[in-house]
């Protein structure tokens, strides 16, 4: 998924191991602690993180001011 299709300011499960792949957002942080804690649980390299997407300030710099 490239960067410019990620939901920002969004809580996100992510497979570190499989290249950053989304697995699913979720609406705070504690839900998707939870789920990276479930999908973790019989794993023993931790694979699954969680993360919130936040919009990169460079990419904004370039727009003009409105």
């Amino acid at each position: 998924m490239l960067h410019s299709e990620l939901p920002t300011d969004t809580w996100m499960v992510v497979n570190v191991a499989a290249g950053w792949r989304a697995i699913s957002t979720h609406s705070c942080r504690r839900d998707a602690e939870i789920e990276r804690d479930r999908r973790n649980r019989d794993q023993e390299s931790k694979p699954f993180t969680a993360c919130l997407v936040l919009e990169p300030v460079a990419e904004r710099m370039s727009r003009p001011w409105r």
